[in-house]
């Protein structure tokens, strides 16, 4: 479902990149695609992202709090 808003003219994404960046990943992967989202954003933002999450602290980038 999620891949069918990036070909749907109703729903305009923030950064396009991102959102299929996190999809792939959300569809490789255990983790939420919230988690994939921000994980994402924090890669290409060149941050670590701090996480409690243990499914999302197996990602790369990611540091177990």
């Amino acid at each position: 479902m999620l891949d069918k808003l990036l070909s749907n003219q109703a729903f305009s994404l923030e950064n396009e990149a991102i959102f299929i960046l996190a999809l792939q990943q959300y569809s490789t992967s255990n983790i939420d695609f919230s988690d994939a989202v921000i994980l994402q954003q924090s890669i290409q933002k060149g941050l670590k992202l701090l996480s409690f999450d243990k499914k999302l602290q197996k990602q790369p980038g990611v540091i177990k709090v």
